[in-house]
């Protein structure tokens, strides 16, 4: 996969607008797994889901997966075609690990409480940029304050048959997280996005404090 990216020809200047790219999540797992001597998937386990508790979490090596686990669905032409059983590896570090909404809320929890992350780190990752994508965040606007500059940061993962929708207070006392099984081939084209974005806002304005 990195092979292939860097003999791709640049689309732009390094520095002059935001592109994103996966090919740099798998870089940046190489490297992490380089520095600590073991795969990713083990670096991982060590440094984030056991502190956290996150029992729910895998990073997977093959297309095994929870007896339990929700069905993915693509939804192309008309017709649902169950993908569930694919090996989420092939995403590499920039998305394989299968997980819970609980887990997920878990996580960003965990790495705003400044249980996993010093707090100069976690204000360097809430810097918020034109993009509105900073050091692997999304921003978006805090329903429990509409019209003031208060933010909600996460992520939204893309993949076979699953979506999600991830986002928390900067402090990390407020979660939700949001899964769907069922996507079109093209994320951007996916008829649940607009009904899951309206969910999302809704559970964030459920957690607005009393």
């Amino acid at each position: 996969m990195i092979a292939q990216a860097l003999a791709m020809p640049w689309t732009t200047e390094p520095g002059s607008e935001f592109v994103y790219s996966n090919t740099n999540y798998a870089i940046l797992g190489r490297i992490i797994a380089e520095q600590d001597g073991k795969t990713i998937g083990q670096s991982l386990q060590d440094r984030i889901f056991d502190p956290l508790d996150m029992t729910a979490t895998t990073y997977p090596i093959d297309a095994a997966i929870a007896d339990n686990a929700l069905h993915g669905y693509v939804l192309e032409n008309g017709t649902y075609t169950d993908v569930t059983a694919f090996d989420a590896s092939i995403w590499s570090s920039g998305a394989a690990v299968v997980s819970t909404v609980g887990d997920l809320n878990t996580f960003f929890r965990g790495l705003f409480d400044g249980t996993l992350i010093p707090q100069n780190l976690i204000d360097e990752m809430q810097v918020v940029t034109p993009s509105t994508y900073g050091l692997g965040l999304l921003l978006g606007g805090d329903a429990c304050n509409p019209g003031s500059a208060e933010l909600v940061f996460g992520n939204r993962g893309n993949g076979f048959g699953y979506r999600t929708y991830a986002f928390s207070s900067p402090d990390g006392q407020r979660q939700v997280s949001l899964a769907w099984t069922t996507a079109g081939a093209n994320p951007a084209a996916d008829p649940l996005e607009q009904p899951a974005a309206e969910a999302l806002i809704a559970g964030l304005t459920s957690t607005c404090p009393a």
